[in-house]
């Protein structure tokens, strides 16, 4: 909404990906006649935060044991009138783009924690 963008849908998802399950949100904003879904997560540390009550939670566990993580936003989007379709690819992208990542830094990116 702050860049003007109006929020048509949202969801929490699982994404299977390269063998772990990644808690997830999807988003259908629009800006005019531009339709851009959009999929996203947060890392904090090597965990998954999917929601702002998770990422709470998970800073609230972080800082009971002393230790300040870093955070990493993961989100992809595309422009596209067919939200099932943008969502397809870009899982597909997501697939390919953890595939990519060497195996001691993909927790980084995907967290070592299941959904």
């Amino acid at each position: 909404p702050a860049q003007g963008f109006e929020l048509r849908a949202r969801q929490t998802v699982v994404l299977e990906l390269e063998g772990r399950r990644i808690p997830a949100r999807r988003l259908v904003t629009r800006l005019g006649a531009r339709v851009e879904p959009v999929t996203y997560w947060l890392t904090l540390g090597e965990t998954v935060a999917a929601t702002r009550t998770d990422r709470k939670l998970q800073q609230m566990r972080y800082g009971l044991r002393g230790i300040v993580p870093d955070g990493m936003l993961v989100r992809v989007s595309s422009i596209d009138r067919n939200a099932d379709h943008a969502f397809a690819v870009q899982e597909q992208f997501l697939e390919d783009m953890v595939r990519a990542v060497p195996e001691r830094y993909r927790s980084r990116v995907v967290g070592l924690n299941a959904a």
